[in-house]
């Protein structure tokens, strides 16, 4: 596997030759017994078939190498991507002149050839930490404003950084520790998920701040029940060249594909809908329309709690981060079960619209007053089977507002119209 040199430990540095001194003969490694029988001191920890070991002779510094049979390339890979992400942090805190934010200073060894088939271990510089729980806890309870800034803008930047404590321990000299940079570049979302909860109401308001203005608040994460599913089905990149090309992947594509967006859907998730653009959209245009149309529901879904209105509903939305390389991004949307034939004067969806009762039709009126219009259509705010108004496309919340005159009242009787501009005005 090839990787950037400057991730290795650079020969000339104090501990390279103890290194190969020590791993001259690295065969112990074949177990945590012979490796603690070599005189190393072994940590507990051994997730994964990870083993966390020190040795007097590399004061200052610890050793992390897979004892296990997952396939070496993917051992170097996930060391590799540890000494990645330290070496980002670290550009990220200089630039950003975070001053109480520390990362350890990590690099791959390469080893001799053995029995194991080991080719590399981590070496981590070894920091001074607080390692008691309930001490970490006061800690961040306690943590003052100035590094909780700091903390945000790191977490904001390296969504994927897992916020246990014990991953970003509290210095004894009051700064906060990125130890664990394994997953710096992850999707996966939890903004602080469980520092938040030991903060109080002025702290919570400075992880806010960054919280409202990041991805996160969008993200499907990891703890979603579709989250794993969704990252089978999406495996391929190429499925999104084209509609005929989703289709023979297995998924139901929507006839209309306005503007190269596809809408779809898979019978392995029934409970959900999917809208992507194909490849050839630039990628920077496709997550500013995605966020169009995540923020547009969340307009949505504010006026409807704030007015307790129960006949109009708008999906929940997430983003979809996929597994390709970053800015690769998909809408998945909650699934109703809706009225068919969209706009078509004769359709069950149209015939609902004419029917109309009015209370419905109030609510609509004045939810659609509310948030200053959108692209109003049948088929963008079809009716439910069970007799509800869906607002499923948000992209044009707050805009269009004349559409709601031009395609949704000619399809109401004199009386409904009287009404509804009467709701809508009155808003």
């Amino acid at each position: 596997m090839a990787f950037a040199a400057d991730l290795e430990l650079p020969q000339d540095h104090p501990l390279y030759h103890t290194l190969e001194k020590l791993f001259e003969n690295p065969s112990f490694l074949e177990s945590r017994k012979s490796f603690a029988d070599a005189g190393f001191m072994l940590h507990s920890h051994n997730h994964r078939g990870i083993v966390i070991a020190e040795h007097a002779d590399l004061p200052g510094h610890l050793l992390k190498v897979f004892i296990n049979d997952i396939p070496h390339e993917l051992q170097l890979r996930n060391l590799a991507s540890r000494v990645e992400g330290a070496q980002a942090l670290q550009e990220f805190s200089k630039n950003e002149n975070l001053t109480r934010i520390v990362v350890p200073n990590k690099w791959l060894f390469p080893l001799k050839e053995n029995v194991s088939g080991i080719t590399h271990l981590l070496i981590v510089e070894k920091l001074d930490i607080i390692e008691s729980s309930s001490a970490l806890q006061a800690a961040y309870a306690s943590i003052d404003l100035h590094l909780l800034d700091e903390l945000c803008r790191i977490v904001k930047k390296f969504r994927g950084l897992d916020s246990i404590l014990k991953n970003m321990p509290y210095t004894r000299d009051g700064k906060i520790a990125f130890i664990d940079t394994e997953k710096w570049k992850s999707p996966r979302s939890g903004f602080l998920h469980y520092v938040r909860p030991l903060l109080n109401d002025q702290q919570n308001e400075v992880v806010a701040k960054y919280y409202e203005d990041s991805l996160d608040r969008y993200l499907m994460t990891e703890e979603h029940p579709a989250y794993k599913a969704l990252r089978k089905l999406f495996s391929d990149i190429e499925i999104f060249d084209s509609p005929t090309i989703l289709r023979e992947a297995g998924f139901e594509v929507n006839r209309r594909v306005h503007k190269n967006m596809m809408v779809f859907t898979h019978p392995k998730v029934k409970n959900y809908i999917f809208k992507r653009f194909t490849n050839d959209v630039d990628l920077d245009k496709q997550l500013e329309l995605y966020l169009k149309r995540l923020k547009g529901a969340e307009v949505i879904r504010k006026v409807i709690k704030k007015n307790g209105f129960q006949n109009v509903i708008v999906p929940k939305k997430w983003l979809f981060q996929l597994p390709y390389d970053e800015g690769e991004y998909l809408v998945v949307a909650e699934r109703f079960d809706l009225c068919s034939g969209d706009d078509h004067p004769t359709s069950e969806n149209v015939l609902a619209y004419k029917n109309i009762d009015h209370t419905t039709l109030e609510e609509y009126c004045t939810l659609m007053s509310l948030i200053g219009g959108c692209d109003a259509w049948p088929r963008n705010q079809p009716f439910t089977k069970d007799g509800k108004i869906a607002f499923i496309d948000t992209e044009h919340v707050g805009q269009k507002e004349a559409h709601f005159q031009k395609h949704i009242l000619p399809l109401l009787d004199p009386e409904r119209q009287l009404l509804a501009m009467e709701w809508f005005l009155a808003a």
